[in-house]
């Protein structure tokens, strides 16, 4: 399925490889030179997947991992595709949210599926996160409450509801582990 991309790569030549090769595919594809150009890509544009370098002329891509174009979907999956392949940066790039790092040159079939593969998992993410909830303004499923924290507990029981795995509920007594289960069979 094709994806809306962004690339942030500094040299001309390799932005330009990676757009024939994503287009070719069926992507949609932009491309940022510059820290400041990707930042305001990212605030006016829906991208799921960013491919971002590390080293660029007026900053450090690492400042944009996390960051999302809108504060109500999860945030496009980053690839980082860098010359630095070194181990420091990767657990940091990875600590920080990347999806995957690539260390340059990457071959064209690397790349597309590494690409696809976030995609994916991005649709996955915004899918999960979908407004499939009951109205908490009169309970969810047996639970009262509109807090931050029961918020939480009722993502976590509609990302769960979705799944066929098997799901274990603990906790001491007294704090709701009937109600969880029967609130993730409801939903």
């Amino acid at each position: 399925m094709p994806s809306s991309v962004l690339i942030v790569e500094d040299s001309a030549s390799i932005a330009l490889g990676y757009a024939a090769q994503l287009q070719s595919a069926g992507h949609k594809v932009d491309v940022s030179e510059t820290l400041a150009e990707a930042k305001a890509a990212l605030r006016g544009g829906d991208f799921d997947v960013v491919l971002l370098d590390l080293q660029l002329p007026d900053g450090n891509g690492m400042d944009l991992l996390g960051r999302s174009s809108s504060g109500d979907k999860p945030p496009p999956a980053f690839i980082i595709v860098t010359a630095d392949g070194s181990l420091t940066r990767a657990i940091d790039a990875m600590r920080l949210g990347a999806y995957d790092f690539l260390v340059k040159p990457v071959a064209g079939e690397r790349l597309l599926t590494t690409v696809r593969n976030a995609a994916e998992r991005g649709r996955s993410a915004r899918k999960a996160q979908a407004p499939t909830r009951a109205d908490t303004a009169n309970g969810y499923h047996g639970f009262i409450g509109k807090s931050p924290p029961m918020q939480q507990v009722y993502d976590a029981i509609e990302n769960i509801a979705s799944s066929k795995a098997t799901v274990f509920v603990t906790g001491e007594s007294g704090t709701g582990k009937e109600v969880t289960a029967e609130a993730i069979h409801a939903a």
